[in-house]
């Protein structure tokens, strides 16, 4: 979705709610599950649950990179996604960029909860924001190698000072 985002001219979106988290957190919250986790119970290993215009909002002032933002209906990108699949099926022979049934899930998705974790197990995820910061400056410099030009990041852009990585 980033690499997409960050290449594109237009971002066509279906607002939905969306948990990020560092994989590392994800990681830290195994290992506890291991050694503080009850039998049988489940744990929600998760991070912040948002909304996908304002992940796109983020990651536009991260980048620099202003996309004109267009939110699409659900019903609209259901049409379009089932489309895609018919597309993908009879034309291309290769995988769609959406589908119907995911558009049906995103619509469907609400926020988690990562009360039990925290409660339980003391897992503590970061914030978002940093990861998404790597991740996004990671995204960009591979694509100044592939393509031989250095893109310009904003200047409010700074890596983490931290000992602790992130990303996504």
């Amino acid at each position: 979705m980033l690499r997409h985002f960050l290449g594109g001219r237009l971002q066509l979106y279906l607002d939905f709610i969306v948990n990020l988290v560092d994989v590392r957190d994800v990681a830290a919250g195994l290992i506890l599950v291991m050694e503080r986790g009850q039998v049988g119970h489940r744990y929600v290993l998760g991070g912040e649950s948002i909304p996908l215009k304002k992940v796109l909002g983020l990651v536009a002032a991260i980048s620099g990179r202003r996309v004109p933002l267009i939110p699409v209906p659900g019903r609209l990108a259901e049409a379009a996604a089932t489309m895609l699949e018919f597309i993908a099926d009879h034309v291309t022979r290769r995988p769609p960029s959406g589908t119907a049934e995911g558009v049906r899930i995103a619509l469907r998705a609400t926020a988690l909860s990562i009360e039990k974790a925290q409660r339980e197990l003391g897992y503590a995820p970061q914030p978002v924001e940093p990861a998404l910061r790597e991740a996004i400056a990671y995204l960009l410099g591979a694509s100044a190698n592939h393509h031989g030009s250095s893109p310009a990041l904003n200047p409010a852009f700074r890596p983490s000072q931290t000992s602790r990585g992130y990303g996504i």
